[in-house]
């Protein structure tokens, strides 16, 4: 799963969830909340959670910063 949250730690967006094939993927966030309204400039955590192929789980949260 990929989840976008809020500095309060709450999910703003959902950009993937479920299985994918190994290789390089894009998921592009256009700044909007899972509710259709836009989400306010700031910074953001994205997290990123899954399996590899080899059976091993990975859990990677990072900043981002979205400017409009």
């Amino acid at each position: 799963a990929l989840d976008i949250f809020n500095m309060q730690g709450q999910r703003v967006r959902t950009l993937a969830n479920g299985a994918v094939q190994a290789g390089r993927h894009s998921a592009p966030w256009n700044g909007m909340m899972t509710d259709g309204r836009s989400a306010p400039s700031g910074v953001y955590i994205y997290r990123l959670v899954g399996e590899s192929s080899n059976g091993a789980r990975f859990d990677l949260s990072r900043k981002i910063l979205l400017l409009k």
